[in-house]
């Protein structure tokens, strides 16, 4: 069991209140800003502007690989903390 929160601008993983591991904050600033954008082009293409929905797509599809990094990155540093 983990448990995540936030903390001064990044994350702490406490692995069973033993491990504390921080995560920079660059991948998740990036899925917000991401998932922003998302939004704001979603809400467009639902006006009735056609490119809008292009650009949703295409931020839909960035936004799935940065989230696959973030899980990469949590997975890696849990991984360090149970080799430790």
């Amino acid at each position: 069991m983990f448990s995540l929160y936030y903390c001064e601008g990044k994350i702490n993983i406490n692995y069973y209140n033993k491990f504390v591991k921080i995560i920079t904050m660059e991948t998740l600033e990036k899925i917000k800003s991401m998932t922003e954008e998302l939004s704001v082009d979603a809400t467009k293409f639902f006006k009735g502007n056609k490119s809008a929905g292009t650009r949703a797509r295409k931020s839909a599809q960035e936004l799935k690989a940065l989230l696959q990094t973030l899980r990469g990155e949590i997975l890696e540093e849990r991984k360090k903390t149970e080799n430790a």
